[in-house]
C-alpha cells in the first residue's frame, strides 16, 4: 500500500519508478531513492502520512493552474500542454532568465477549446490545449 502511494507520488512528480533497459530487462528504482528524490523536490515522502500530504499538496498546486509543476521542453519541438484559462505560468530558461505571465483568454484559446471539444478531449476543468514552439 505505501509502495503504491509512493509510486503514485513519484509518477505525479515525473519520476520513473521502473523502466526497461537496453537489454530488455525491467528495472526498478529502490523505494529509498524515490523517497529521497521526492523529498529533494520539496515533497516529503518518508512516511505514509508525508506521502499523503505531499500528494494532496501537489494536487492542490496543480488544481490552481492545471499544469504540473515542471515541464521539460526541447527547443524546436512542440510541447503539448493542457491548461486552464487565466492560469499563471513561469518559464525558467537555461540561461537563468525567466518569463512569467497569465494565459490570456483570446480568440486563439477559444479556437483551441472548440477544437478540443470537437475531438472529445477538452479537460474537465475549463481549459484548452496548446503547443508551445
Amino acid at each position: 500500500m505505501a509502495r503504491d502511494a509512493l509510486h503514485t507520488l513519484a509518477d505525479a512528480l515525473g519520476l520513473e519508478a521502473r523502466w526497461t533497459d537496453a537489454d530488455g530487462r525491467l528495472r526498478r528504482v529502490a523505494p529509498e531513492a524515490l523517497e529521497a528524490l521526492a523529498t529533494a523536490l520539496g515533497y516529503p515522502a518518508g512516511s505514509a502520512r508525508e506521502i499523503a500530504d505531499s500528494r494532496a499538496r501537489l494536487a492542490a498546486e496543480r488544481g490552481s493552474s492545471g499544469l504540473p509543476p515542471l515541464i521539460v521542453a526541447t527547443r524546436g519541438r512542440a510541447t503539448p500542454l493542457s491548461f486552464r484559462r487565466n492560469a499563471r505560468y513561469r518559464i525558467e530558461l537555461e540561461n537563468g532568465g525567466m518569463r512569467e505571465g497569465k494565459l490570456p483568454v483570446n480568440e486563439w484559446t477559444k479556437r483551441c477549446e472548440e477544437w478540443m471539444r470537437q475531438q472529445g478531449n477538452l479537460p474537465k476543468a475549463d481549459g484548452a490545449a496548446a503547443e508551445v514552439k
